[in-house]
């Protein structure tokens, strides 16, 4: 099964990115922050990520240049 990262710091982002996505058959991962889905990374290779750029801290520009 297909697994897909979420990373969305807004909740009704999220839950409208996950109502897009429930017919599809695959492993949903939400995580609030882009650390936390870093962190997450370690043996769980997503086969997609969806990522909000613009969080505060640590955000997906920066999320994705350390996943490189």
């Amino acid at each position: 099964m297909k697994k897909i990262y979420i990373i969305e710091d807004n909740s009704e982002m999220m839950e409208l990115i996950k109502m897009m996505l429930k017919e599809i058959e695959c492993e949903l991962y939400t995580f609030n922050n882009a650390l936390d889905a870093f962190n997450n990374l370690s043996g769980n290779q997503p086969d997609l990520v969806l990522c909000d750029l613009l969080m505060p801290e640590y955000d997906g520009f920066k999320f994705l240049a350390d996943v490189k």
